[in-house]
C-alpha cells in the first residue's frame, strides 16, 4: 500500500494486467509531500516510481518517504556464488529517488543505513515501553523480558528504557542444511523465570518457530503468562502453530506489514491506547500504529 500525504493511491488495471494510477490533481500539488509504503510486495516499486516521477514533472522539490518495514533486509550478505545481495540494489534503488528523508522503522539489518541515503532510522523505543508499562500495570510488576537470540538481546536491551528489568535470552542450535532450530537453551539465569511473567521481544515474526520453540522452553522453567512483542509480523501470524498454540496470551506488534484490514471487521474489538485490539482463537493481538 502506497499513501500520498495520507491518502492511499488509488490503482486500477487494464486488461494486460499493467497499472492505472491516480494521484492527486496537479492544482493540490505543493512544494513538499509526503509517501508512505506500506510494503506488501516489491511490485509496489513500479507505484513509487511512477508517484515520485509525477511529483518531480510537476516541480516537487522536496519528497519524503516513510517506509516503516525495509524488504530485503534479510538478504544482506551473500554466502554462496551467484546469490545477489538484494538488499544493496533495493538501497541503491530507493537512493537513486533522491528522497528529501527516508524514515525507516528497526530495519531487521544493521546494514540498512549504509545501503540508503539520506535515512532515518526509528527505533521502537517508546513501542516496547508502551507494551511494558501496560504489562507491568496488569501483571504487578511480576515481568522480565526475554530475546529469542544474543543478537536480539543486543539489540534490544541497550537502547530502550526497560533496561533495569530482569532478562533472559536464547541460545539456538540450528541445522544450517534445514535450517530448522534443534535445539534452544535459555541463558541468563533460568532460577528467576519460575512463576514470572514474560515479555518475549524480536524484530521480524515470519512463522513464529524460533518464538514457539521459546515458548516450549520458557513453560518448562515454570513461567507464567508468555507475551509477545514484534517491530515486523507477517500476515500469515493468525495461521500458525504460534498463534493457535495458547501458549502466547498477548501479540503485540506494528501495522507495518500486518494490518486490520486483513481481519473481518467483526474480530476487531476495539481501538484506543494500541490502535487496534483483535482477538484471535487463542491470544490477543494488539497492533500499534507506526506511520
Amino acid at each position: 500500500m502506497i499513501k500520498l500525504d495520507g491518502q492511499e493511491i488509488e490503482i486500477t488495471r487494464f486488461s494486460d494486467g499493467t497499472s492505472k494510477i491516480l494521484c492527486i490533481p496537479e492544482k493540490e500539488i505543493r512544494a513538499s509531500h509526503t509517501i508512505t509504503w506500506l510494503y506488501d510486495g516489491d511490485e509496489e516499486l513500479f507505484t513509487l516510481v511512477c508517484v515520485v516521477g509525477y511529483l518531480r514533472k510537476n516541480g516537487v522539490s522536496k519528497i519524503y518517504l516513510q517506509l516503516p518495514y525495509v524488504p530485503n533486509a534479510r538478504m544482506d550478505r551473500t554466502e554462496r556464488d551467484g546469490e545477489v545481495h538484494t538488499l544493496k540494489s533495493f538501497g541503491d534503488f530507493i537512493t537513486s529517488l533522491n528522497f528529501s528523508m527516508v524514515e525507516v522503522f528497526d530495519p531487521h539489518s544493521s546494514a540498512t543505513d549504509m545501503v540508503i541515503s539520506p535515512i532515518r532510522v526509528i527505533k521502537p523505543t517508546k513501542y516496547i515501553q508502551r507494551v511494558i508499562d501496560q504489562l507491568n500495570a496488569h501483571t504487578n510488576r511480576n515481568l522480565i523480558l526475554y530475546y529469542p537470540d544474543k543478537g536480539a538481546c543486543y539489540r534490544y536491551n541497550g537502547y530502550f528504557p526497560g533496561i533495569g528489568m530482569h532478562f533472559v535470552y536464547g541460545e539456538k542450535e540450528r541445522n544450517w542444511d534445514t535450517t530448522k532450530i534443534e535445539k534452544l537453551k535459555i541463558q541468563g539465569g533460568k532460577d528467576i523465570i519460575n512463576g514470572r511473567n514474560i515479555l518475549m521481544i524480536d524484530d521480524i515474526c515470519a512463522s513464529g518457530g524460533t518464538l514457539m520453540q521459546s515458548a516450549r522452553e520458557l513453560k518448562k522453567n515454570g513461567a507464567k503468562d508468555i507475551f509477545v512483542y514484534a517491530s515486523h509480523t507477517e500476515k500469515r501470524l493468525p495461521e500458525t502453530e504460534l498463534a493457535k498454540s495458547g501458549l502466547i496470551k498477548g501479540f503485540y506488534t506494528t501495522n507495518s506489514l500486518l494490518r486490520t484490514d486483513n481481519f473481518p471487521k467483526e474480530e476487531i474489538l476495539s481501538e484506543g491506547e494500541f490502535n487496534t485490539v483483535i482477538q484471535l482463537e487463542n491470544m490477543w493481538l494488539y497492533v500499534l500504529k507506526v506511520f
